[in-house]
């Protein structure tokens, strides 16, 4: 099995830290796995140095100058082939979650792709995701003037989508570690991206 996990903007030190303060066994087992830095010439953000440029240099194997990817939700230049489509062209089954800057694409073997919030013309598979992706798509288009009519509409189709996909364990779970995240952190845009991560 072949499993890549990508963290973005985040201090291994402060993770490894905090998850030694707080005995975080899942994320001590994460950081315990072999791990590959991935390097830049990249220098300036805006300039090629940002993740989600960085990132589809990752899944595809070119640099920025080549890919010419620059901002978010760029997928309709995006040229290459990302890693699962080379994978599922090997015949390995995938599954792809929220990677940014990314497509489907031509993915033999694909289980389901959720693409990151931001890339906005791109489609969940299998469809019934696009209901779970509805709100966090919303909001990362409309964060700064939210209609009330349309945020309740996506929040009703999350939480049907929530309730179709998951367990009764699974939900009270989420909903206790949610509490915890306002409880501590308070009603902000940091506070929500982390709950639906």
């Amino acid at each position: 099995m072949f499993l890549l996990i990508e963290l973005n903007e985040f201090n291994a030190n402060l993770l490894a830290a905090s998850a030694h303060k707080y005995n975080l066994n899942n994320i001590k087992e994460l950081l315990n796995y072999n791990h590959y830095p991935t390097i830049a010439n990249e220098c300036e953000e805006r300039f090629g140095l940002d993740p989600w440029v960085q990132w589809v240099s990752v899944h595809i194997g070119l640099a920025a100058k080549d890919h010419k990817i620059g901002h978010l939700g760029e997928t309709s230049t995006l040229a290459g082939i990302q890693i699962w489509e080379k994978l599922g062209g090997m015949g390995f089954k995938t599954g792809v979650w929220g990677p940014m800057n990314s497509r489907r694409g031509n993915s033999l073997n694909n289980l389901f792709y959720f693409p990151d919030p931001w890339s906005f013309n791109e489609v969940a598979y299998p469809k019934r995701l696009n209901a779970f992706l509805a709100l966090p798509r919303y909001y990362s288009k409309n964060y700064e003037k939210i209609e009330f009519t349309k945020l309740f509409n996506n929040i009703y189709l999350m939480i049907f989508s929530i309730f179709r996909e998951l367990s009764l364990f699974t939900i009270i779970k989420i909903i206790y570690n949610s509490i915890n995240v306002f409880r501590f952190n308070g009603l902000k845009n940091s506070s929500l991206f982390l709950i639906f991560d």
